[in-house]
């Protein structure tokens, strides 16, 4: 873990659910979900890219532990 003492301040209690946690999920969800559909929608790039970031997005709900 990258930043313990941000996400939980007291070590000795077990972890369960973080607002410093929850917050930036929630905004690289909506990063990618928009980006993804930007993409698709502008034509700069191609179609592929964009479904890719939604499939991100997607993957996003499903980490691996």
């Amino acid at each position: 873990m990258v930043a313990p003492a941000l996400l939980y301040p007291s070590l000795d209690q077990a972890p369960g659910e973080n607002l410093a946690a929850f917050l930036p999920g929630i905004a690289l969800t909506l990063g990618l979900l928009l980006t993804g559909i930007a993409t698709i929608l502008a034509g700069v790039y191609p179609r592929w890219a964009g479904i890719l970031l939604l499939a991100a997005t997607a993957g996003f709900f499903f980490p691996y532990e």
